[in-house]
């Protein structure tokens, strides 16, 4: 799959036991769905801020 942004191929990994696609330029896409699973999870529920800190640094520490 590619960044719809820059058509680079995008890296899939797991976060909270969802799989997510990442761009190292342009961060995390989420297929329909895939928020939900991932606010739903223990680490996050009722934690937006914390799941956007999370995505934040899940993504920006690996590149």
């Amino acid at each position: 799959m590619e960044c719809p942004v820059c058509e680079s191929r995008l890296k899939h990994e797991k976060i909270e036991e969802v799989w997510v696609d990442i761009c190292q330029e342009h961060g995390v896409w989420l297929d329909k769905g895939e928020l939900d699973r991932i606010m739903e999870s223990s680490k996050y529920r009722g934690q937006s801020e914390g799941l956007v800190r999370g995505l934040w640094s899940h993504t920006h520490s690996q590149f």
